[in-house]
């Protein structure tokens, strides 16, 4: 304290507001000589947040310990009562008028009883050290004790509780719109937004809370409920964090009604955000998790970002070694492309159809590569569509080796609760839910009368049946399914509300009718988890079925399919590319491989081996199947395989493993 004379005077305020306004008192000898089993002292500290350089904040230490004992030891967390800040944030955008307050100085206002006052003693004496020590009592709940949060939601809902009958939009409000001290809320017109704040604000201040500083995107709103307040704070910062030196952000721009995406990484070396040098694990770590995202609106593109450190794990990377070389080239790219986001914003309102709205839909799509899905409001009125994206959701797949169906299933199951979570987190009327995948196996798996599924498969399939019905699964072509893009290593993707990934698939802005038709064929036979030849025949002979031996052209065109199957689940974005003529990304497991589509649609080797002649032309291109693959195990066939599981073999068709793809 010596060493800096504003931080002094800052702190020497502080305690000296909390005594003034009765918020701590100071014990006079004969209370302070009285030691009950219930006493504690606590540690107090300075707190600067980076973003309000010039306020300091004092915190009382709750979980320091001494005699491996602390104050939050024992206290009972209690529950959880305060309301998810996504569910906040979900009614949020439901109306066209925003209002965002706080209430001042929440946890001081909750009175601790006097018997209880013991247990947060402190000590001070000023700047001058040669005064003696005074000990001092916190009169009032402190930020850092793990009740606190508990006992001030408690306080501020059970008073009103006392107002349901008489105004029951202002307790919804305090109850239901509150994130511990701020009201985040909205409407559809302003007179039900005027009534509504200020019978929140009487509701409030009956507990002795003051529900203040209001802003809104609507201007003459704002100043009327201000009275003669002037609050010029055209960018709310909406994030609630407890770490003062990791800032993230979630802004609200009122001018504009849009949220937009500001982050600061004030841990991370200037050298690194300037591209002059490459982060460690460590630092790359750290600005992925600086990337404050609640909705995962930007899940399209923090993705690239999570591939590279599931990079640096495979490759036992030290948490304190930089990026290896052929990873450089891809981050730098990623990372310059990443600041445009400084710039974009996307309305905070889903749409201003919705309180006339004929129609309001939930459509959610899945896919696997990694586990991803994203929701969007599809919402009509006459002829008028809207389509907004309201929140999605990406990780990395496992390490360990998962078949594609069962990354399908994963990501099916993800799809699934953030419909819940949806249903739990809007107030407005969904008149039906869709959900979209373009694996063909989970739309048949959900379908299947008959539950012949190993465990891994029931038990999932058992939980999407909980929250689902088999008549809301619908397939669509890869191509059409926008959450692709979240499942993908792409560096470089385009920060624009017009791009699908924001505005939804184009399909959804047009009538059902030209929505994609299923091609599929709805049979037990295909539910079960490991396709045969046998079955796959069945969509190659004729409607007259019969038993009997299978024939070689059977097996073979069986067996093509099979192949063709298995490639169109491991690399359906590489043949996406491929048929576009379009290069593919260096990440790719088969970019070394330069492959290309034959005339039978299969994916082969273009390569060097081209100019022998003297082989036949599936010599010189053989096909390109995944090394994990149960279907290539057959196809490679073991010594112990019988001759009448070796087509490949006998018509000279090689396969190449792809060794690197998992």
């Amino acid at each position: 304290m010596r060493r800096d004379s504003q931080f002094v005077k800052s702190y020497i305020h502080e305690i000296d507001k909390y005594v003034h306004k009765g918020y701590a008192r100071e014990l006079c000898a004969e209370e302070a000589s009285i030691v009950k089993p219930t006493t504690w002292y606590l540690l107090h500290f300075g707190v600067v947040n980076a973003r309000k350089p010039d306020n300091l904040r004092i915190v009382f230490d709750a979980a320091a310990k001494a005699s491996d004992v602390s104050l939050n030891s024992a206290l009972l967390k209690g529950p959880v009562k305060a309301q998810s800040l996504v569910n906040i944030f979900f009614k949020f955008g439901q109306g066209i008028i925003a209002v965002a307050g706080d209430i001042q100085e929440m946890f001081s206002q909750v009175r601790i009883r006097v018997e209880d006052q013991d247990s947060q003693r402190f000590l001070w004496r000023g700047d001058d050290s040669s005064q003696p020590i005074r000990t001092y009592a916190m009169t009032s709940m402190i930020f850092g004790a793990a009740c606190s949060p508990c006992c001030a939601e408690y306080v501020k809902n059970k008073n009103a509780a006392r107002f349901a009958d008489q105004m029951p939009k202002g307790v919804d409000a305090v109850q239901n719109k509150t994130y511990v001290d701020d009201l985040v809320i909205s409407f559809n017109n302003v007179e039900d937004a005027n009534k509504t704040i200020r019978e929140a604000v009487e509701i409030i201040s009956a507990a002795g809370f003051q529900l203040r500083k209001f802003v809104s995107n609507r201007k003459v709103l704002e100043a009327n409920l201000n009275g003669s307040s002037n609050v010029p704070r055209p960018v709310i910062n909406l994030e609630r964090q407890a770490t003062a030196d990791k800032i993230l952000g979630m802004f609200w721009n009122t001018t504009t009604d849009a949220f937009e995406f500001h982050f600061k990484f004030f841990n991370i070396s200037n050298d690194i955000l300037q591209c002059k040098r490459l982060p460690t694990k460590r630092e790359l770590l750290g600005i992925v998790m600086s990337i404050y995202d609640p909705f995962g609106l930007l899940a399209n593109v923090t993705i690239f970002a999570k591939f590279l450190i599931q990079a640096l794990w495979k490759q036992s990377i030290a948490w304190d070694d930089e990026l290896a070389n052929h990873l450089a080239a891809q981050w730098e790219s990623w990372w310059l492309n990443f600041q445009a986001v400084k710039t974009f914003s996307i309305p905070r309102c889903y749409s201003s159809l919705i309180p006339s709205a004929d129609s309001i839909q939930l459509h959610i799509f899945v896919d696997a590569s990694t586990q991803a899905s994203a929701a969007y409001l599809r919402v009509k009125k006459e002829e008028a569509v809207k389509v907004a994206l309201v929140c999605a959701k990406s990780t990395c797949a496992p390490l360990k080796a998962v078949t594609v169906p069962r990354l399908e299933l994963q990501a099916a199951i993800l799809g699934c609760r953030i419909k819940t979570l949806l249903e739990e987190g809007h107030e407005i009327r969904i008149d039906s839910t869709t959900f979209w995948s373009d694996s063909q196996t989970i739309i048949l798996w959900v379908r299947a009368h008959a539950r012949t599924f190993k465990p891994f498969v029931a038990h999932r399939i058992a939980e999407i049946l909980t929250s689902t019905s088999p008549d809301q699964w619908r397939w669509l072509p890869t191509m059409l399914n926008v959450v692709d893009e979240a499942t993908r290593a792409m560096p470089i993707h385009e920060f624009a509300l017009h791009s699908r990934w924001f505005s939804g698939p184009e399909f959804l802005h047009q009538g059902e009718e030209w929505w994609p038709r299923e091609t599929i064929l709805t049979s037990d036979e295909y539910s079960n988890e490991e396709i045969t030849s046998r079955h796959l025949l069945v969509r190659y002979r004729s409607e007259d079925r019969y038993d009997g031996e299978l024939h070689a052209d059977e097996l073979a065109v069986a067996e093509n399919c099979l192949c063709r199957l298995v490639q169109k689940e491991a690399y359906q974005h590489e043949i996406s590319l491929v048929r576009k003529k379009s290069p593919l990304p260096k990440i790719s497991s088969l970019y070394q491989l330069t492959p290309h589509l034959d005339e039978e649609g299969f994916l082969r080797v273009c390569g060097r081996i081209d100019a022998a002649y003297c082989l036949p032309i599936s010599a010189r291109r053989p096909i390109i199947l995944p090394t994990k693959s149960h279907v290539t195990r057959l196809v490679v066939a073991p010594e112990n395989t019988p001759p009448e599981r070796q087509p490949y073999e006998e018509r000279g068709t090689p396969t190449v493993l792809d060794t690197r793809n998992t």
